[in-house]
């Protein structure tokens, strides 16, 4: 009995790696040479290390992508601050802008297309304007919630505080992804009760991850701030609130907004 267990909890484990590692790194090099090869008319070599695991049997698979597509839009959020900017102002629909223009990218060009589709423009097309719905609506939802008063401030939220803000928001954006691919993709009016439950879990899970992403590039920024400016180091470190709250005075005094891929309630101006 315990041997089971522990062969299933391996087998968990494994599944994850690879769907991570088949989310964030195989499919955007397969989205990518998938247009290299329409454009230069040769077929291109895919990247097929790990191949994708079958998330509808596997839990550790199906957090693996969720995990994978996280990490890719949180990155790509982040590289994309300087260039976006302030992008249609720092309100909602500036954030929304934002979002919707990194997802779009993420999914119109980082995605494989599907193979069954008779066009390959209008299938990237259709990806595009469904992911930048999703990513607008995931990052809407959080900054409405950011500006409400559910939770704690940036400076002093906690890892569940990021987590379960990240998970409401991506069960918004789960329910619009649902909409809209039924809409361009499948040309209903209306998703399956199924893949609208699917959707909204999924990215319930997206955004969770991306919240824990958050959480973690933030409390490494207030300690490098910190260590920068030689107010702790390691051998005489200051308490972990004290770190965030200091940077948090800095941010304030320096005028500067910081981009938030998963709260979305700031642009870089």
């Amino acid at each position: 009995m315990l041997e089971k267990a522990v062969e299933r909890v391996k087998s968990e484990i494994e599944d994850f790696g690879k769907s991570l590692f088949h989310t964030a790194v195989e499919n955007p090099y397969n989205g990518i040479s998938q247009i290299g090869s329409k454009v230069s008319r040769y077929t291109l070599p895919e990247l097929n290390i790990t191949g994708a695991p079958d998330s509808g049997k596997s839990y550790g698979a199906m957090v693996g992508a969720a995990a994978g597509m996280a990490l890719d839009y949180y990155i790509l959020s982040r590289l994309a601050g300087p260039v976006l900017g302030n992008l249609g102002g720092s309100g909602a629909a500036g954030v929304a802008l934002r979002a919707g223009l990194v997802g779009s990218f993420y999914t119109g060009v980082l995605q494989p297309s599907d193979l069954a589709s008779d066009s390959f423009l209008r299938d990237r097309f259709a990806n595009g304007v469904v992911g930048g719905i999703t990513f607008a609506s995931l990052a809407s939802s959080a900054y409405g919630l950011n500006k409400s008063t559910l939770f704690a401030p940036l400076e002093s939220r906690s890892l569940g505080g990021y987590l379960t803000l990240g998970a409401l928001s991506g069960a918004s954006a789960g329910a619009a992804h649902a909409e809209s691919y039924a809409l361009f993709k499948e040309g209903n009016l209306l998703p399956s009760a199924n893949n609208f439950v699917s959707d909204v879990g999924m990215y319930a899970l997206i955004g969770a991850s991306a919240g824990g992403f958050d959480w973690a590039y933030t409390r490494a920024e207030a300690l490098l701030n910190a260590m920068h400016d030689g107010t702790v180091s390691i051998k005489n470190p200051m308490p972990k609130d004290q770190v965030l709250d200091q940077t948090s005075r800095q941010r304030q005094a320096s005028g500067q907004q910081r981009v938030d891929a998963v709260d979305g309630d700031r642009g870089r101006s």
